[in-house]
């Protein structure tokens, strides 16, 4: 745990941000102290700012998971492809792996395998795809966006490079919110248009961390190599 008096930032505030509104939508809150919470919180700056917006609605306060610890997921560098993979969608420009929301949401967390190739289909929901645990085979991934009108947010570690310059606006918006390229880490190369829709890419919050955690706790035996259809369900409640 570091000092409290660490400034937060923008990520850091849209995450205690969702806690508030989920402690308003299970009746923990009324109206009228969620206005006046959310209003704490666009006055707050540091970590122990955050910490008493939301001191007697969570167990874990935002100060402390500030900096990663031994059980936090190692983000996985560049590795072979896994035997069971070979010929799965996603290893070839032509038959990439595809998430694609609908009206709905459709997630990808805890330990997964992330192939060279993907699309990426906001529609009029939300894709969030958790990268910090997966393990890559490719130093460059391709990611073809279409955001119709919906929203698609990549969380991945501190190190990873980005590279949104062939993006298409349109009424859409880009988000970057990243630390920089670490040599020999990935980099996730998006292309396409994102229209009506939003593209946020950032590093882990505190929320984040809290949530790779607890799947840990669950999962001991959850890796980075894990196939899709070993990952744990995750509440809606989780994307942020």
């Amino acid at each position: 745990m570091l000092d409290p008096a660490m400034r937060a930032s923008d990520s850091d505030r849209d995450a205690v941000s969702g806690v508030l509104r989920n402690a308003e939508a299970d009746g923990r809150l009324d109206a009228a102290e969620l206005a006046d919470r959310l209003d704490a919180l666009g006055r707050a700056r540091t970590y122990s700012d955050l910490d008493d917006v939301v001191r007697d609605l969570t167990s874990t306060l935002p100060s402390e998971f500030l900096d990663p610890s031994p059980t936090d997921p190692e983000p996985a560098r560049v590795g072979s492809v896994p035997e069971h993979l070979i010929g799965s969608p996603g290893f070839t420009p032509e038959d990439p792996l595809i998430f694609d929301a609908g009206w709905g949401t459709q997630r990808r967390v805890g330990g997964w395998t992330l192939p060279p190739f993907i699309s990426v289909r906001g529609g009029a929901g939300t894709v969030f795809l958790d990268c910090c645990s997966a393990q890559t085979v490719s130093e460059v991934i391709s990611v073809d966006v279409a955001g119709g009108m919906g929203d698609i947010k990549f969380v991945i570690p501190v190190g990873w490079g980005v590279d949104t310059l062939r993006v298409g606006r349109g009424m859409g918006t880009v988000s970057e919110k990243t630390a920089g390229h670490t040599p020999g880490m990935p980099t996730l190369a998006f292309f396409g248009h994102m229209t009506l829709g939003s593209l946020t890419i950032r590093t882990p919050n505190w929320f984040d961390r809290r949530r790779h955690r607890k799947i840990q706790k669950q999962n001991p035996m959850l890796t980075a190599s894990s196939s899709p259809s070993e990952l744990p369900s995750v509440s809606p409640n989780d994307l942020r």
